[in-house]
């Protein structure tokens, strides 16, 4: 079995619901895969955002690839939510800064989930 180098900072999503996360503040951005999940990480935490990896479930892949476990082992979804104490200057240019940086690493120009 594949073990990611960032196994430890996924949590299982198998009990948690997109509708819990985002009442807890938690956006999801994307779904990614190594190497580009510990850089949107340190993206993001430089713009002062907590991030949060969760692993995939099955349903979530489309039906010829649910049976891949490589994909359910180093795929994640990424959410962030603003740290509690974070500066904002002005929410559109942090929005802006945002979207910019989201697809500079992830190569998707005007899409975050």
């Amino acid at each position: 079995m594949i073990q990611p180098d960032f196994e430890p900072l996924a949590t299982p999503r198998t009990e948690r619901k997109d509708e819990e996360l985002a009442r807890e503040g938690w956006i999801r951005r994307f779904v990614g895969g190594p190497p580009r999940l510990l850089e949107v990480r340190e993206v993001y935490e430089m713009l002062g955002h907590e991030v949060r990896l969760e692993t995939l479930s099955p349903e979530e892949l489309a039906e010829e690839c649910g049976d891949c476990r490589l994909a359910l082992e180093l795929f994640r979804v990424v959410y962030t939510r603003r740290k509690i104490g974070a500066i904002r200057d002005d929410a559109v240019e942090d929005e802006a800064e945002e979207q910019k940086a989201t697809e500079q690493v992830t190569g998707n120009p005007g899409r975050s989930e």
